[in-house]
């Protein structure tokens, strides 16, 4: 029996909008006429100007006020956010993680560079210098992410790679993202044209096929497996699988289900509830699952739990940062604050922008925002915009050193 070829967003997103917007902070936030300009900030991210100004969440979105303050000094906030919470939710207080808004950036002197942040710009690796000190008398430092001449691998088969990501331990660039890489940075896994699974040491460039009995879409690689699921019929993957990545034994964890993260002792779906609103008009299947719900899975005792309802809109999960909490974005805007959910019915709401992803490093997450654009911190501090790119996607691709 033949098998369904992976859909090419199945494997990382590699159909991508090439189209690209400039777009001041002054612009209008939403109208009914920039339906094709919501799609190309999601797909390609909105490439804005230097100016990360303050920016307001529209009215009604329903998220609670975020608290703005520095670990060094106060900056200007960001324009109140709405203070009622969705029905049966629960904002945290800011003491729980104190916020910082959007400031201005500015040329001035930023004390030295902290580390090097790799970014995936479209399939393409650079490295962006962040600075050491950080918001600055209400500006944010503006540095221009520096291209990588080896920062565009190709896949073993051939392919362009969707996406890349920056392991340190070899100094290298890998053409997936950063999910999936192995832990320790010396494999990764992808699935090839007809969705084999295949396992790649990245020291020496060995591809290796692992399991070829289903179309496989890689979720993530962890210590205990590769997480994947399979495309059967439809076009989206479902189900939840883990494959020996040195024997290639397969064992199902769930037939169905939109899962989309693998984290430490857990896997993240998204599914949609009923009541729910349809997504925005702008809104394809490339650009990932989107649900209204959020469900995580205990990968030890595969009992399911759902942390986060919304009636009013849908959404689309970004990652899980370093506390094993999932980041999340509301989709009825595409401007909208940085929601974290911390436990069930309890969620943290901070800054403004169009998110991209979150990455873990350490103790401390990164995330990715493309309408200022800007790179935000997640740490024992705080959470913080840190940097200005200027321009262009802004997908962390790995750690910062």
């Amino acid at each position: 029996m033949s098998r369904l070829p992976p859909d090419r967003s199945e494997r990382g997103g590699r159909a991508r909008l090439s189209t690209v917007l400039r777009v001041s902070r002054r612009a209008p936030r939403l109208a009914v006429s920039g339906s094709i300009l919501m799609a190309v900030v999601v797909a390609a991210g909105l490439i804005g100007t230097r100016e990360l100004g303050r920016r307001s969440s529209p009215v009604g979105s329903g998220i609670a006020t975020a608290v703005s303050a520095s670990p060094a000094k106060r900056v200007a906030a960001s324009s109140p956010l709405p203070t009622a919470a969705p029905v049966g939710l629960i904002s945290e207080p800011s003491s729980r993680m104190p916020a910082v808004g959007q400031p201005t950036p500015g040329p001035g002197s930023d004390g030295g560079t902290l580390c090097r942040l790799p970014l995936d710009r479209g399939g393409s690796g650079a490295f962006l210098s962040v600075p050491t000190a950080g918001v600055q008398n209400a500006m944010i430092p503006y540095r221009q992410p520096v291209p990588d001449p080896d920062g565009h691998p190709m896949l073993p088969d051939g392919e362009d790679p969707a996406d890349v990501s920056y392991t340190w331990a070899l100094t290298k660039w890998l053409p997936v993202r950063q999910e999936w890489v192995a832990p320790d940075g010396m494999r990764y896994a992808y699935s090839d044209r007809l969705g084999a699974l295949h396992v790649v040491d990245a020291r020496i460039s060995q591809d290796r096929l692992v399991n070829g009995s289903k179309v496989w879409s890689v979720i993530a690689f962890r210590p205990e497996g590769v997480y994947a699921a399979v495309r059967g019929g439809s076009t989206a993957a479902a189900g939840l699988w883990r494959i020996d990545p040195n024997s290639g034994t397969v064992r199902q964890l769930q037939a169905d289900g939109a899962w989309r993260y693998v984290s430490p002792g857990a896997a993240w779906a998204l599914t949609t509830t009923p009541p729910s609103v349809p997504p925005p008009s702008w809104y394809t299947p490339q650009f990932g699952p989107f649900g209204n719900t959020l469900v995580r899975l205990d990968l030890a005792t595969n009992q399911q739990a759902t942390l986060y309802v919304r009636t009013d809109t849908e959404f689309r999960l970004l990652g899980v940062d370093d506390q094993g909490d999932p980041a999340i974005a509301d989709l009825h805007y595409v401007v909208s604050p940085l929601i974290i959910v911390t436990a069930p019915g309890r969620f943290l709401s901070v800054g403004s922008g169009s998110w991209v992803n979150a990455a873990v490093d350490g103790g401390r997450t990164w995330f990715g925002e493309n309408y200022g654009p800007s790179v935000w911190l997640k740490d024992s501090a705080g959470i913080r915009a840190v940097v200005g790119p200027g321009s262009g996607q802004v997908r962390v691709a790995g750690a910062c050193r």
